[in-house]
């Protein structure tokens, strides 16, 4: 049960990024999009507002391991520059809560009183995906301010921000445009989280990442602008056992 809930949670995180990031703000920069698909990218970006907070709610979430199915309503609160927190609720009772910050990462499981704390390492392979590779999927300044995009086709633009042995890729679909595809692939380890939107515009997220061969699907989501919202992350020391990693 905490290795499905784990990535429920993990999952969760990069689904309601894709949800929500719909509208470019400014594509600056140095890049290879046509005249033509420039000027329908900056008037697209113009329209876009900014946002000092975002919460996402209501997203249905189905996770499929071992051709086992568990449902989930999931919600995710951000701060730019700052963290992601994120919600996992089943059957009315929270099971997850899971923050991200550029330094840490905390993991509450519910079902089993367990806490994780990780923090950063500069020793040994990087993960497939980092707080930074969060934000560009989802905060669309980022994405509109310097970012180089290439023109993959007439309906098809590509953001490439890989680094040395990690393949860190998202496509987005002209008109728009919609974010339609992403891959983040770890090449020395063999670790991804890799998704697509079907033709039910539902998303669907493929990861071998901390588990084993998962596959997660959802849809919904209702986004909300500048909601305050009380960021609380401890835990009962006495009910609970804290693993530093």
């Amino acid at each position: 049960m905490a290795g499905w809930s784990r990535n429920i949670a993990i999952c969760g995180l990069v689904c309601g990024m894709v949800f929500s990031c719909t509208p470019l703000k400014r594509l600056g920069g140095g890049n290879n999009v046509s005249p033509a698909k420039q000027g329908t990218l900056s008037d697209f970006c113009a329209t876009d507002k900014s946002f000092k907070t975002l919460y996402i709610s209501g997203i249905d979430a189905k996770i499929i391991i071992d051709n086992k199915e568990y449902d989930s309503r999931v919600s995710l609160y951000y701060l730019p520059d700052s963290l992601f927190l994120l919600s996992a609720v089943n059957s009315g009772f929270e099971i997850v809560r899971l923050g991200v910050a550029p330094d840490s990462t905390v993991y509450i499981n519910r079902l089993d009183k367990l806490a994780y704390i990780i923090r950063s390492k500069d020793t040994g392979y990087a993960p497939p995906v980092l707080f930074r590779d969060l934000e560009r999927l989802l905060n669309r300044q980022l994405l509109c301010e310097g970012s180089v995009v290439e023109s993959v086709s007439d309906s098809l633009l590509l953001l490439d921000h890989s680094e040395q042995d990690i393949s860190k890729k998202i496509f987005y679909r002209l008109p728009g445009p919609k974010v339609w595809k992403f891959e983040f692939f770890q090449k020395k380890t063999g670790e991804y989280v890799v998704g697509e939107l079907d033709a039910e515009q539902k998303i669907i997220i493929y990861s071998n990442y901390i588990m084993d061969n998962i596959t997660l699907k959802a849809e919904g989501g209702d986004v909300e602008y500048n909601k305050v919202l009380d960021v609380n992350l401890a835990v009962n020391r006495r009910k609970y056992t804290i693993v530093y990693l």
